[in-house]
């Protein structure tokens, strides 16, 4: 049978040299003369490829020595007439040896080319032999980790996964069938499986490679999904320091199903994965099955955990609703407190106590400011309850009952502070652009504060000191032009000069007395 003749996979099949000559057939069917190891070399440039242990003519060459050497042996044979009555040749010189032909004999050489010439007609089996195996050169090349690292760079699924599992045994089994351990081709025996083990080693490597992407898959989906679950219990179990945050919880506890519901997509793929990898017989550490049931078990931690939070949110909801009940009790005193504060406040009207007065002013307005929003954060939260809002207009009605004593005693302490700066400091430390902010405001905040004061028939002390305090701003009013004016930046000495002309005297900012 011609080698070139054989189907690519069957190679076991015996290889002979069709010119062999039947003197030359004394081995048994099935037998080899000469013992060659199929092999892979990696050159320094090129992809891996398929060659002997050593080359066709390499043999051709061996045998020839092997005659050789022979013929050597056989010239150096002593006769054993020598031995045998060794006293017959004792007057023997040299040394008898049989009589054997030279390497130059005609017969010899005759033989010795006979050989080799046949030998050489079986290195084309050898030739088309290496060449079956070129089908499977792109596996010997294929590098199983970069295939796999495509597969993960590409996010594959774990069904397609799974396929290209498959699909890699399956192949290594059919290398397995179709390579032999050792093929007769002519006279050589050819031992394959150092071969067959490389390349099927290919496939199975590019499975374990798999596998371990989906228990580290695995691994890190588990993690993933215990995190996100750590998450949420551990929100769940905050306590909420206030209805609010009942609310808050709530409202979150409201969001946790949707959330669990994304994740048990990704807790199925993680258990499919899980039982794929037991499938392909894959000894899992003991923490992997701990952390499988773990996933499994969450969504059920979950829904108890929830319930458990539900109670004790009902428990501080009473708890704060008592307080509540108690803290708007305080509030009402509290009022009551203000609004006769509010109501008697008239009797501050000594302007020469205008420190104590204004103290007493500020608290006004912080207590003020405090019932407003308590007020605001009650009702919010009764709203939360579930009660029946509380009215609490009166906060706003004291508010504005209030506002002309605030108007008059604030802007009246800050007129007689600042005035004074104003009128005898010195002339470089006022601020121009606050002084006629300050004055336009103040005008404004005093004739709103006047037409309030004349409602009231108790304020009588009280309207004639809001009116004197506007007279002497309304005085000082005429001279805030100038003062922006010559407390602009841009004043330079000229500009000084020309005031000095314009008012017939000496006139500059270091001047004594000059406000």
């Amino acid at each position: 049978v011609a080698a070139g003749a054989l189907p690519p996979i069957a190679l076991k099949a015996a290889v002979a040299d069709e010119h062999q000559q039947p003197r030359a057939a004394c081995l048994k069917a099935g037998d080899g003369l000469f013992a060659l190891e199929l092999k892979t070399v990696a050159p320094e440039e090129g992809p891996e490829k398929f060659v002997y242990s050593a080359e066709g003519g390499q043999v051709v060459d061996l045998c020839d020595e092997v005659i050789e050497s022979g013929l050597l042996s056989l010239s150096d044979v002593p006769q054993v007439e020598s031995s045998i009555v060794p006293q017959l040749f004792k007057t023997a010189v040299h040394k008898k040896t049989l009589n054997c032909p030279d390497q130059h004999n005609k017969w010899v050489v005759g033989r010795r080319t006979a050989l080799r010439d046949a030998l050489r007609k079986a290195i084309p089996s050898l030739e088309q032999f290496l060449a079956l195996f070129e089908e499977y050169e792109d596996l010997l090349n294929m590098k199983p980790e970069e295939l796999v690292a495509q597969k993960e760079e590409a996010e594959v699924t774990l069904e397609e996964t799974k396929q290209c599992i498959t699909e890699h045994l399956q192949k290594e089994q059919e290398v397995l069938a179709a390579l032999p351990d050792t093929s007769i081709v002519g006279l050589f025996v050819i031992n394959c499986v150092e071969v067959k083990k490389t390349l099927a080693g290919k496939h199975r490597k590019t499975v374990d490679l798999l596998l371990g992407l989906l228990t580290a898959r695995f691994r890190d989906n588990c993690q993933g999904i215990c995190d996100s679950y750590g998450a949420i219990f551990a929100t769940l179990r905050k306590s909420p320091k206030d209805i609010e945050g009942i609310t808050e919880m709530r409202e979150y506890m409201g969001s946790v199903p949707a959330e669990v519901a994304k994740m048990a997509i990704e807790s199925k793929r993680c258990l499919d994965t899980f039982a794929t990898l037991e499938g392909y017989g894959i000894k899992m550490a003991a923490d992997d099955y701990f952390q499988r049931w773990r996933v499994f078990g969450l969504p059920k931690d979950a829904h108890d955990l929830m319930g458990k939070t539900e109670d004790g949110l009902k428990e501080a909801e009473q708890s704060f609703l008592d307080a509540q009940v108690e803290e708007q009790a305080e509030f009402n005193d509290m009022l009551v407190d203000l609004a006769n504060t509010i109501d008697t406040f008239a009797r501050y009207d000594d302007i020469t106590k205008i420190d104590e007065t204004y103290e007493n002013v500020e608290s006004v307005n912080d207590r003020l400011k405090e019932a407003a929003s308590k007020s605001k954060m009650f009702n919010s939260r009764e709203l939360l309850f579930g009660k029946e809002v509380s009215d609490y207009s009166q906060v706003q009605q004291l508010a504005k009952e209030w506002e002309p004593f605030s108007q008059l005693w604030v802007t009246a302490y800050h007129w007689v502070k600042d005035s004074q700066k104003w009128n005898a400091g010195p002339f470089e430390k006022i601020d121009a652009k606050q002084c006629e902010s300050w004055v336009m405001g103040a005008t404004k905040t005093l004739f709103k504060a006047i037409k309030a004061f004349e409602k009231r028939e108790d304020a009588g002390t009280i309207l004639e000191i809001c009116k004197d305090i506007k007279a002497q701003v309304d005085d000082f009013a005429p001279k805030v032009p100038i003062v922006v004016g010559l407390r602009n930046h841009g004043m330079r000495d000229r500009h000084w000069q020309q005031v000095s002309d314009l008012v017939g005297a000496e006139v500059n900012p270091q001047m004594e007395n000059f406000t």
